[in-house]
């Protein structure tokens, strides 16, 4: 797992610009209003800043919310880090990627990584924002419907309504994620993502944001209650070496949200969002079939299982096991907990994910009570309080108590000493 540090601005734009067709967003070259702004874009709102595993965190979130196989989500959102450790430049004021000749343009410049790359930033950028649970929106929205007991037919009444509003005309290209506060406000967020190319300078940011718009107002419809917020939120990363003048940047676009009476609309149940968004978190743990009761609102038999606990600044984690370094050269990656063999690569760690304990028994009653908003009880205060400490570059603490982190042998030791037993 990398280790460092990066940081990234923001920069806000107005929607009547994005939305505008011909309206220029960037500033003139060398005019009075380009020399006082921080980029040709204008002037930065606030930072970003993360640490290495926090982004790669972040990037595991966003996997998890799309994998729907267990091999999907032991190959692709465990490895990303793994792939992807000798792309990005760390320990700099500006987030970079390495320099293209490094890598095979075809791959480091793929959609899927600038795509995986944009969501990861745009998730930290939400809970900078304060906002805490989330999931894919089409996900949370097809588990309403089913919850609300909505007919097939009327099912497909949206999907039609919708298509007409998406520019793509595409149902699947709905917002990528629904966001919700602690507070109980909800938003929808579109991530757009690119690696800008240093001989053309030419970020399609207007373009990427102009879509995202069309795509938050057409499920800003379907959506009962109505989100306060819908959030176009773009990554552009530029190379190590590129010295075009604007830095890599986060551009947003923030318009209120709608209040919409529809009656196509689809009642969220009260805590449908937080539900779904443990239920990935706990698919990527091993913890596959309590995940997915957890997100279809149904019960199961409680299962009894023994998880190893690490303590962290006074607050306990529950934990399972990515894989460990072998002394042989390759990676073992395995959710079967055991004493190590000798092969392990202590000074390389061992990576884990986990859930703060107190919120994970909060979990296993929302499990056990399909019918209950149980997960509205959660209290993010203690979390917030661990997530303060930022010496520490081994571990990273989401708000929503998720975690992921690199132990080292007394660390194990001590975690596999201090097991704990929850009824999943």
């Amino acid at each position: 797992m990398p280790v460092g540090a990066s940081s990234l601005p923001l920069v806000e734009l107005e929607k009547s610009q994005v939305s505008t067709k011909w309206k220029q967003i960037r500033i003139r070259k060398n005019s009075l209003r380009r020399k006082s702004s921080d980029c040709s874009f204008g002037k930065f709102k606030e930072h970003l800043g993360f640490k290495a595993i926090e982004f790669f965190h972040a990037a595991k979130k966003t996997e998890l919310t799309s994998s729907f196989t267990n091999r999907r989500l032991n190959r692709l959102a465990t490895v990303f880090a793994v792939e992807y450790e000798d792309a990005f430049v760390w320990d700099t004021n500006n987030f970079r990627k390495t320099d293209r000749d490094v890598f095979s343009v075809a791959d480091f410049d793929s959609s899927r990584l600038a795509g995986r790359v944009g969501e990861a930033l745009a998730y930290l950028t939400m809970v900078k924002w304060d906002y805490i649970y989330w999931d894919r929106c089409l996900t949370v929205w097809q588990r309403a419907a089913r919850a609300a007991k909505v007919s097939h037919s009327d099912q497909l009444k949206v999907a039609k309504y919708v298509k007409r509003k998406v520019s793509s005309g595409k149902v699947a290209n709905a917002p990528d994620f629904v966001f919700e506060k602690a507070t109980g406000h909800i938003a929808l967020m579109e991530a757009k993502g690119g690696f800008v190319h240093p001989q053309y300078d030419d970020p399609p940011i207007k373009d990427d944001l102009a879509k995202a718009l069309k795509q938050l107002k057409a499920w800003s419809d379907v959506i009962a209650p109505s989100p306060s917020k819908s959030f176009a939120i773009g990554s552009y990363l530029r190379e190590e070496s590129d010295s075009n003048g604007d830095p890599s940047l986060i551009a947003f676009v923030d318009p209120e949200g709608d209040e919409v009476l529809n009656p196509r609309a689809v009642e969220f149940p009260e805590d449908l969002i937080r539900r779904c968004n443990y239920g990935a978190w706990l698919r990527g743990m091993g913890l596959v079939t309590s995940g997915m009761s957890l997100m279809d609102l149904r019960r199961k038999t409680p299962e009894a299982v023994s998880l190893p606990v690490v303590r962290i600044m006074n607050r306990n984690f529950a934990i399972t096991s990515l894989g460990w370094k072998l002394a042989l050269g390759y990676e073992l990656y395995s959710y079967l907990w055991h004493e190590p063999y000798s092969l392990v690569d202590w000074s390389a760690g061992i990576l884990a994910m986990g859930l703060e304990v107190n919120t994970l028994r909060v979990v296993e009653q929302a499990i056990h009570n399909p019918d209950v908003p149980v997960l509205l009880r959660l209290d993010n205060q203690d979390i917030n309080a661990v997530r303060g400490e930022t010496d520490n570059v081994n571990w990273s603490i989401m708000p929503d108590g998720s975690c992921l982190l690199l132990l080292d042998r007394d660390n194990l030791y001590q975690a596999l000493q201090g097991r704990q037993v929850f009824k999943l």
